[in-house]
């Protein structure tokens, strides 16, 4: 599997220094680490399974729409826009509800993952239709868990849900699948995302530059799993899967990683506090030994 990182922060050799940290942290908000520890757990499953005709893209934006997507992966038999949670504990995943149980009662959690999963595969989709691909276009959105102590109870909900035991398994699936593009195609989307082109898809055509290619029309996968399109289960248009332009315009700018940031201002954990703390007094003390160490020299 060949990797695109385009995550901030990171080093050459695959790292983020101490101070970078802190920076990420006071940018991105007090979860970003995780997330970014999260998705190396599932990046690590997927390398034992899938071989270089896929290729995932990390934290990558989408020019145009103001969209960040923590994992792309793409490949002959589809586009998967993996959201990867590094969530412990019981939640259930109904429809395009997400949540955890007080006693026998359900209490919606104050972010759902499983909507914003979900508008994460609809970015992904429309960019593509911007970018001169059918609606047909076969995209799919997926959670991960990349903690074992995470039970999520699934009941038809919006996007596919892997836990961490089926990581493996869900890229032997992806593998698996019906070959839906060409090699040409593939490498097609992955240059569009990374490198889009300035014009649009009508200025193209009419400099009479040919559409995308596409290997055949494939049923599009929506962005649930098959079993549930079968189902009946693809929201309509409007919906908070699907919302009208508008929302949809605010559902986009709510993926930047900014904005999750400032709604999670005040949810510094006391370890993590602990920890700004700490590295602060330790760089206040390093520059004061800096400076002892430069008057004694004078």
């Amino acid at each position: 599997m060949k990797i695109i990182d385009q995550t901030p922060f990171l080093s050459e050799g695959g790292k983020i220094s101490a101070l970078d940290q802190v920076k990420a942290t006071l940018k991105y908000g007090a979860d970003w680490l995780q997330e970014i520890n999260a998705q190396k757990t599932a990046i690590a499953c997927f390398g034992k399974v899938l071989d270089n005709s896929f290729t995932l893209l990390r934290n990558v934006s989408l020019a145009g729409l103001g969209a960040n997507i923590p994992l792309i992966l793409i490949g002959p038999t589809g586009i998967y826009v993996l959201y990867v949670t590094p969530l412990r504990g019981m939640f259930r995943a109904k429809g395009d509800a997400w949540g955890t149980f007080e006693g026998y009662n359900f209490k919606p959690a104050r972010i759902n993952i499983i909507v914003r999963t979900a508008q994460m595969g609809r970015a992904v989709q429309t960019y593509l239709e911007r970018q001169g691909y059918p609606g047909s276009t076969p995209v799919e959105a997926v959670l991960l868990a990349s903690d074992p102590g995470l039970y999520i109870n699934s009941i038809r909900p919006i996007v596919r849900v892997v836990m961490r035991d089926a990581l493996e398994h869900f890229a032997a699936s992806v593998v698996q699948g019906h070959a839906v593009f060409s090699t040409e195609t593939v490498h097609d989307i992955l240059n569009r995302i990374t490198n889009p082109p300035s014009a649009s898809p009508e200025q193209l055509i009419a400099q009479g530059i040919s559409a995308p290619p596409f290997a055949g029309q494939a049923d599009a996968f929506g962005l649930g799993s098959t079993q549930d399109s079968a189902a009946g289960l693809t929201p309509a248009r409007g919906s908070a899967l699907f919302p009208e332009s508008g929302a949809f315009a605010e559902s986009l700018a709510s993926l930047q990683p900014e904005t999750i940031a400032r709604r999670k201002k005040l949810s510094f954990s006391t370890k993590q506090w602990a920890f700004l703390i700490a590295f602060f007094v330790i760089e206040i003390i390093i520059l004061i030994l800096f400076a002892v160490l430069i008057v004694s020299n004078l």
